[in-house]
């Protein structure tokens, strides 16, 4: 991968480590201001719907790089497995 398209991957690792860097700061300051089960409930039930969006702007933005089947059918399985996931994170936060 680097030896075909280096300099992108590059550039996008290094855009994800700057996403990753500011998150973890936001996290942080999230945790100083509320309590830590909500800050961790919210950051962990977002984090798939991010996943999501980011593979469905990567494929079309950069079709090279990344393809993910975006059929509207697939889109609403991966939704309602997110949903499913975001309910059980709350079982297990809030008891």
């Amino acid at each position: 991968m680097l030896k075909s398209n280096g300099r992108k991957v590059i550039g996008l690792n290094i855009i994800n480590e700057l996403f990753n860097s500011f998150s973890g700061v936001l996290s942080t300051l999230g945790g100083t201001m509320a309590s830590i089960a909500l800050v961790s409930f919210v950051a962990q039930g977002v984090q798939p719907f991010a996943v999501m969006l980011l593979g469905i702007l990567i494929t079309k933005l950069f079709p090279k790089i990344e393809k993910e089947k975006i059929t509207k059918r697939d889109l609403t399985k991966r939704t309602i497995t997110i949903v499913f996931c975001i309910i059980g994170l709350a079982f297990i936060q809030f008891g």
